[in-house]
């Protein structure tokens, strides 16, 4: 089951139930486990065997595949209480992949606009894993940040964007230069929540609905880092189909711009993964902006940050966590 929406993406867990009358016998080794897709889709009207019984057996429902992302979000916040709900949901979300039988046995590189936002409708961000959520290693490195944004403010009686956030990522430069043209890939995943529109139907549009929309943006490599804000803030004044992405091989792009929750990755080359070294959360349009009667633009909303580098051939978790150490922010 895709937890979200056909529009906006979420997880795929396991669904099933068991249809009345047939007889079954449960495999010595049953346990729940995650959705492993099946080609026979059931948008077409086939049904999808479970393969987790004995026996293959029709089987369909939500109820299941909502217990598994529970259980998720619930083995998360135990193990970081102190992480907001916006973290825990982000970290379920960050950790996903697809499958090969998601992708049908292709590169994901080969897929081509149409089909990514056909994957995204069909499968959300894949299958989450409880070890990738949990836990950083050696050659794949997690940071997360939690903050407080005031995305518009009040000025002569309308409203205005106010603020973004920079971040300087504490990659280890020297580290990622020695590996020269080996691969790494660089994965962002922001989350949020946002408050629906209270007003009628008419507001039911993208820019609307949400009370307030917010996106990231990557420095590109040998960009100053004020011409880098001035792209940011550039950027908050443009609808998404306006923005100008070249130079940035995002895998999903705009297919994956609408809901409350961002993803998206990039593979490029370890020296230029060096430069990529800021990342800025902006502010796009949202009714606390626009509703005057409201009277919501100085609202402050929360967001989390999750950024991951992976990377072959060296360690980079400990230069990392040497750095951090070193500024006292641990």
């Amino acid at each position: 089951m895709n937890i979200g929406s056909p529009d906006k993406p979420g997880n795929i867990f396991r669904e099933f139930y068991l249809r009345p009358g047939i007889k079954y016998r449960p495999s010595p080794n049953f346990k729940l486990g995650f959705l492993v897709a099946n080609k026979l889709i059931r948008a077409k009207g086939y049904q999808v065997g479970c393969s987790f019984m004995s026996v293959n057996i029709p089987c369909a429902g939500s109820s299941g595949a909502a217990a598994l992302a529970a259980k998720l979000a619930a083995e998360l916040r135990t193990a970081y209480p102190a992480f907001w709900p916006e973290t825990i949901r982000g970290l379920m979300i960050h950790s996903a992949e697809w499958t090969r039988q998601m992708l049908n046995g292709r590169a994901i590189s080969t897929l081509n606009e149409q089909e990514k936002k056909n994957l995204l409708r069909t499968f959300g961000y894949g299958v989450p894993n409880l070890d990738r959520a949990m836990y950083s290693a050696n050659k794949s490195l997690t940071l997360i940040a939690e903050r407080e944004i005031q995305p518009y403010k009040k000025e002569k009686s309308t409203g205005h964007y106010n603020d973004y956030h920079l971040f300087e990522l504490p990659w280890p430069a020297d580290v990622l230069e020695s590996l020269q043209e080996i691969d790494s890939t660089l994965t962002v995943t922001l989350s949020y929540y946002i408050e629906p529109n209270p007003g009628a139907k008419r507001y039911a549009t993208n820019y609307q609905y949400y009370s307030h929309a917010l996106d990231f943006a990557v420095i590109k490599p040998n960009e100053r880092l004020e011409v880098f804000k001035r792209r940011i803030s550039a950027r908050a004044e443009l609808p998404e189909d306006e923005i100008d992405n070249s130079g940035e091989p995002w895998f999903i792009g705009r297919s994956g711009s609408k809901g409350s929750i961002r993803k998206d990755f990039v593979t490029m080359s370890a020296i230029e993964m060096s430069q990529r070294h800021t990342i800025a959360v902006y502010p796009k349009n949202g009714w606390y902006k626009t509703r005057k009667k409201l009277d919501k633009f100085n609202e402050v909303v929360r967001y989390s940050l999750i950024v991951s580098i992976q990377t072959e051939g060296a360690d980079i978790y400990t230069p990392v966590l040497n750095k951090i150490e070193n500024l006292n922010i641990l």
